[in-house]
């Protein structure tokens, strides 16, 4: 009679019930459901993150482009480049063999091997100077493009996770009316 139905009833809803669990392979769908919540969280604080980094990038790049990547004087004042170790390192040299041609020309004429040997060291040192100066840019160049490639990536990966996100939600509403069938 009327207890054999609910029996029924019940068994009925608790087959929808597991069917829906298996079909859409949900194992606990409040702990699923945390878990997009947290990567949605971890992936808005790296955008963020991402973000910042990409308008510093770009700002930098920005006031190279200003500069125009010859004129190596007004882009030695860049903070970026003035810091950098291997620029550092290149300018140190470069003040050394200044400091020796200066020497060796007050010595020697312009027509004597030393002379002319530290002319051409000098030469070769400026010229390294600059070509540290563009690996630089080179390099704040790279960032730029880098920074803008990972906001992406990251950007990608949110929109994804959202939409995952909402999918399961709407399978724990859909969950739940299931749930709800059984207990009652």
């Amino acid at each position: 009679g009327q207890l054999g139905k609910l029996k029924s009833t019940l068994a009925l809803s608790e087959n929808e019930l597991e069917a829906f669990r298996k079909k859409h392979d949900l194992l606990d769908i409040s702990g699923i459901a945390t878990l997009e919540t947290d990567q949605l969280t971890r992936l808005k604080e790296e955008i963020s993150s991402a973000s910042t980094i990409k308008v510093k990038a770009d700002s930098l790049l920005q006031v190279v482009e200003q500069y125009g990547d010859t004129d190596v004087l007004l882009l030695e004042s860049l903070t970026v480049i003035s810091t950098h170790p291997s620029y550092q390192e290149a300018k140190k040299i470069l003040l050394d063999s200044q400091r020796t041609f200066g020497e060796i020309s007050q010595v020697y004429g312009v027509k004597h091997p030393k002379f002319i040997a530290a002319k051409s060291e000098l030469e070769i040192v400026e010229k390294n100077v600059i070509v540290q100066v563009q690996k630089i840019i080179e390099g704040v160049k790279k960032e730029s493009q880098a920074a803008k490639i990972n906001l992406a990536v990251l950007q990608a990966q949110f929109d994804l996770t959202k939409s995952r996100y909402s999918e399961l939600t709407n399978l724990a509403t859909q969950y739940r009316q299931l749930q709800r069938e059984v207990d009652t």
